[in-house]
């Protein structure tokens, strides 16, 4: 995926066609909903006789394989220029790409982007089509409608100007914080002692605004390589294809070397490459996963008969720290972001107030303590060990000792699933972790209930009320297909309550609340 040329521009409009996108943001109505009419209105003012079309397509929910189907339809359609509104948060990698998919099929394009946007739009745009037009409204929610409007007509004729006109590389400021910086030797090690090395690496990426802030070990040759091997990958095996913002492929080399930094040693090797491989599926949505504003992590969960072979814990405070093989496994994946993707803040990953789930987070289920089989099996591999993959939010505690039925207990974790502050409460469309612990899995159990019926009843009580929804949050996007004047699930089915049984008995679980469209990735361990 390297940098490419913008399309030809016309000189002008005239009997051209020029297509509207609403990328989903402008249908919902308030002061951006403007913001058409008056570029509409501005294009037929200079172009009387120009062709304007409309289309409004939700690109949040668009992973890259559909978002390559609309770049095909609309460069089909003998379409002129493309005006893309509006870009704020998490539509904006999606949009990014669209924009860019159009400009290598030779339509031109312009982009219009909020306060917020703007800035993530450039880190992308830069990487892909240096030199595309981007537009920033100095908009946020207190922005009066108004000041909206003027602040439309007065950029109305450069946003036009993209479409017959080159535009200027939009990334020149961000350059020094969201490059990836070639910090490799050519041996892939630094050439000092063993003993001043890893206080070198650390020094290193930190100067590159890289790593999270805690020391780390210097990936020697001799440490990458028996990585490698341990994990049965070749040092040039593709892992995960280039993904903005990064321009060129992943390898095991790479993994490697940012699983040796995170203190990972060989034997978890098997897992680590797992991970990476999960995250690297287009169902994982990596591309906005890294630059997201959402201040969640990546869940990594190990389910299945060899998890203590590979020294994962799942039992007391496997979801906390003490535990060297759950900890550095989850910190390579959390580093990953970050060597890998040059996702760092103020850079291009754009949380406004991250987590510390963006230090480290993986557990491993406890199977011999669930009344049940494990997760694993649950998703189709009941003899192998498996790595599942979730962009998430930190688990939210569960407290319950006092239930003495199987739906009492339910509620309770059905009032924590349906907050109105997570996003599943207003995108339906995730999935979640219930990380059951062992004495309410046996309980539910002894009461005759097994992880189907767990799944339907919570699918039927953990809803909110339409009405609680409104004006709050994010407009509220209801399941496909669902009626959006009843109770509104946080899920679209039941099958997306993933269930597994982690910790020691008592009377607290726990729930793993998604972020978006998150949709957990699983992959079997070699």
């Amino acid at each position: 995926m390297r940098p490419q040329t913008l399309a030809p521009r016309r000189q002008n409009l005239a009997h051209g066609r020029v297509l509207l996108f609403d990328n989903g943001k402008l249908a919902h109505g308030g002061p951006l909903s403007t913001i058409f009419d008056i570029i509409g209105d501005r294009l037929q003012a200079r172009f009387p006789d120009v062709d304007l079309l409309r289309r409004t397509q939700d690109l949040l929910q668009f992973d890259a394989a559909a978002i390559d189907d609309v770049v095909s339809e609309i460069a089909s359609s003998a379409i002129d220029g493309v005006v893309l509104a509006i870009c704020d948060w998490g539509v904006s990698q999606p949009t990014a790409l669209t924009a860019a998919g159009l400009e290598s099929a030779l339509v031109p394009c312009t982009i219009i982007a909020t306060r917020e946007g703007h800035r993530q739009i450039q880190g992308t745009i830069g990487r892909l089509v240096p030199g595309l037009p981007v537009t920033g409204l100095d908009y946020d929610e207190l922005t009066s409608a108004a000041a909206l409007v003027e602040q439309t007509r007065s950029s109305a004729d450069r946003v036009i100007d993209g479409l017959i006109s080159p535009g200027q590389d939009s990334t020149a400021d961000l350059a020094a914080d969201i490059r990836i910086p070639e910090w490799r030797t050519e041996t892939g090690t630094l050439d000092l002692p063993e003993s001043e090395a890893s206080q070198a690496f650390t020094s290193m990426m930190a100067v590159s605004h890289l790593g999270d802030g805690l020391p780390l070990v210097a990936p020697t040759v001799g440490l990458v390589d028996e990585f490698c091997a341990a994990g049965g990958a070749r040092h040039d095996e593709l892992i995960w294809p280039a993904f903005p913002p990064r321009t060129s492929s992943v390898l095991a080399h790479d993994v490697a070397i940012v699983a040796v930094a995170a203190g990972c040693r060989p034997q978890w090797a098997p897992v680590v490459f797992a991970a990476f491989r999960a995250m690297g599926q287009d169902e994982f949505r990596l591309f906005q996963a890294a630059v997201t504003t959402y201040p969640g992590g990546t869940l990594v969960l190990v389910s299945g008969p060899n998890s203590h072979k590979f020294g994962f814990e799942s039992g007391a405070g496997a979801l906390g720290p003490g535990f060297a093989a759950n900890a550095t496994t989850g910190r390579a994946v959390a580093l990953g972001y970050s060597f890998l993707l040059g996702a760092v803040p103020r850079g291009a990953d754009f949380c406004h107030q991250s987590s510390p789930a963006k230090y480290s987070y993986c557990f491993a289920e406890n199977i011999s303590a669930s009344p049940w089989p494990g997760l694993h099996a649950d998703l189709g591999f009941a003899d192998r060990t498996t790595v599942t993959v979730l962009k998430c939010e930190g688990p939210h505690n569960v407290l319950d000792q006092r239930s003495d039925t199987a739906p009492q207990l339910l509620d309770t974790f059905s009032s924590s699933l349906t907050v109105l502050g997570a996003n599943s409460s207003y995108v339906p469309q995730a999935q979640m972790i219930l990380a059951l612990n062992p004495m309410h899995a046996r309980k539910l159990n002894e009461w005759g209930w097994g992880k189907e019926e767990v799944r339907s009843y919570l699918f039927e009580t953990a809803r909110n009320d339409p009405s609680s929804l409104l004006g709050r949050g994010i407009p509220p996007i209801p399941p496909r297909g669902g009626d959006s004047q009843l109770p509104q699930p946080v899920v679209s089915t039941p099958d997306d309550f993933l269930i597994a049984v982690a910790g020691a008995a008592g009377p607290a679980s726990q729930v793993i609340l998604p972020w978006g469209f998150a949709r957990a990735v699983t992959e079997p361990v070699p």
